[in-house]
């Protein structure tokens, strides 16, 4: 037999009645017992909860700091790459306009001396190095 049907309620219980005050304090006891259970698995709960949460917080803070340095970095390649295109067209256009043509004119090599010479730059073969950059200085006759 189950003990629920055995069981009195204290509320059915007269205020005269003799087993009242222990039934009172039964329930009481059960009661006092399943709220100090709830609290304690409530408690866990929001440890587990805190934890959790901790633990996202922190994620959530290492992942934003990393963007953070990433998106700094790219930034700086992107400045970067915008300043040695700028250099590249600026270098071309320069070289562009101060190319000479030396094979339409006769020319002798000079000293860096004489009036309008020109300093022609090459690379010949050569030496431990393979390629030698040479600069010599000529002039229109």
């Amino acid at each position: 037999m189950s003990q629920g049907s055995n069981c009195i309620r204290s509320s059915e219980l007269d205020i005269d009645d003799p087993r009242l005050p222990e039934i009172q304090s039964l329930e009481h006891a059960e009661h006092a017992r399943i709220a100090f259970s709830q609290r304690r698995k409530q408690y866990s709960q929001q440890k587990i909860n805190q934890r959790v949460k901790k633990s996202s917080q922190e994620l959530a803070e290492l992942i934003d700091a990393n963007t953070r340095a990433i998106e700094g970095k790219v930034k700086a390649v992107i400045r970067l790459n915008v300043r040695k295109r700028k250099a590249h067209r600026a270098e071309f256009a320069v070289t562009k306009k101060r190319r000479i043509t030396l094979g339409k004119y006769r020319m002798r090599r000079v000293n860096c001396t004489e009036k309008a010479s020109i300093l022609k730059c090459f690379n010949r073969r050569g030496g431990t190095h393979g390629l030698v950059h040479t600069h010599q200085w000529w002039a229109l006759v």
